[in-house]
């Protein structure tokens, strides 16, 4: 499962990134000892396909990894639509693979990123 996740000390971020997310929801997290409180964002997948479209031309280091996973959001949901009726398809899964390899290698130390 996918979700965007956001920790900051100053909650008026947070609420600023909820906001103009249109979603989400603001927690408390546990620091370790002698660490300043923080407050943590979540959003899930549904939120994400909603801001993914609209942040992806602004990225300029991560942009591979949200058009992948922009992708792939949108072919899980066509997988979520036709498990209901037990048509799963090859190709989806397959793509799925090849995008979930392809993030590995990406998240990798010193790996060159060329956005497309």
């Amino acid at each position: 499962m996918a979700f965007l996740r956001c920790s900051s000390t100053t909650p008026v971020l947070l609420e600023q990134i909820k906001e103009i997310c249109k979603g989400g929801c603001i927690n408390d997290f546990i620091m370790q000892r002698g660490r300043k409180p923080q407050k943590q964002y979540r959003l899930s997948s549904n939120g994400l396909r909603y801001i993914l479209p609209n942040v992806i031309p602004f990225l300029l280091v991560k942009r591979r990894h949200a058009e992948l996973l922009l992708e792939a959001l949108n072919i899980m949901g066509r997988i979520g639509f036709r498990a209901k009726r037990n048509q799963y398809t090859k190709i989806d899964e397959k793509r799925l693979e090849e995008i979930y390899q392809e993030l590995r290698r990406l998240n990798q130390r010193g790996v060159k990123i060329i956005s497309k």
